[in-house]
């Protein structure tokens, strides 16, 4: 989920069906030693770009769009007849 991790994040390409299970392997072992042998500046870098990429998300715009995608999937299910279930909860 390349979106959660942006550019803070060491990424191996997904195992695909009937791929070289050692290559596969071989590949994720030499990305994780390469991280495991960074500097200790390196290091801090990485951790700042984490930080800095977690800034894009919050609990309450999370929230706010589960609410959203399940106030449209009841309206799609009920004949776009259906108050939202939400409104109250949010003002609480």
């Amino acid at each position: 989920m390349n979106e959660v991790g942006g550019d803070a994040a060491e990424y191996l390409p997904r195992f695909g069906a009937g791929g070289d299970m050692d290559a596969w392997a071989s590949n994720g072992a030499r990305q994780l030693i390469k991280i495991l042998s960074r500097t200790a500046e390196d290091k801090r870098e990485f951790a700042a770009r984490a930080v800095a990429w977690s800034a894009h998300f919050s609990v309450d715009r999370a929230i706010d769009s589960y609410l959203t995608i399940y106030e449209n999937v009841l309206r799609l299910t009920c004949g776009g007849h259906v108050a939202s279930p939400f409104d109250e909860r949010a003002k609480a």
